[in-house]
């Protein structure tokens, strides 16, 4: 689960800072038509991408703080549950121990360093994936590279927002961008932003369902995973 966590931790630094940086960069009129913002959102977009690119900063921070004093980190997690019963507070203990563990890959330079590499590579992939999948529409063929990054942020923190009946928020926040920021029509916008997520987040499921049932994994045999560790412990 840290492992797993830790994972999450870096792709959301990464959209932090490609959003903050889109933001800061943007220029407040859209690249596809002559709409533009006026001077008071693009200050807002602006201050808002630096103060997001900052907050990126400090996490990192905080994190590499948090690999290399692993000890300290979870005792002033475990000092601050001791309003719970002992019960209780001796699984969250164990379970924190397990998972400041797991940030023992932030406990070195060069560890770090190749997480860095290895999430680089990774969102440099995505963001050029984008870049062509908007080339292939004349909507948005003129689109920069900074534009696709500033949708790219929006788009991943739209998919945290769960909508009954839609699912994630990915359709909605690619719209509003490309509809609001860049000038499309709401008939173009929508529909390029249902094809983006259809295209990334949703043709991907098919293979992990395959792979899943490939390697024999079943929701019910989760449970039993601590107890076969143990077991070959």
């Amino acid at each position: 689960m840290a492992a797993w966590f830790l994972e999450r931790i870096f792709d959301l630094l990464a959209v932090l800072a490609l959003l903050g940086f889109g933001l800061w960069q943007f220029n407040g009129r859209g690249s596809t038509t002559d709409v533009s913002v006026g001077p008071a959102i693009q200050w807002i977009l602006n201050t808002g991408g630096g103060i997001t690119v900052i907050l990126a900063a400090v996490c990192i921070g905080i994190l590499v703080v948090a690999g290399r004093s692993q000890e300290m980190f979870a005792n002033r997690i475990n000092d601050g549950l001791g309003f719970l019963p002992d019960s209780v507070k001796s699984k969250v203990t164990a379970t924190v121990r397990s998972f400041t563990a797991g940030l023992s890959a932030c406990s070195s330079s060069s560890d770090l360093l190749q997480l860095f590499i290895y999430t680089l590579v990774e969102w440099v992939i995505i963001v050029g994936a984008l870049v062509c999948f908007f080339k292939a529409f004349p909507a948005t063929a003129n689109l920069t590279t900074m534009d696709c990054i500033i949708y790219l942020g929006f788009a991943a923190f739209g998919s945290i927002v769960q909508i009954p009946g839609i699912g994630g928020g990915v359709q909605i926040a690619g719209t509003v961008v490309l509809t609001e920021l860049f000038g499309l029509s709401a008939e173009k916008g929508s529909g390029i932003a249902i094809a983006n997520w259809l295209v990334t987040w949703v043709s991907i499921l098919p293979v992990g369902l395959g792979l899943a049932a490939a390697e024999g994994l079943q929701w019910s045999s989760l449970r039993n995973i601590s107890e076969e560790i143990d077991k070959q412990q």
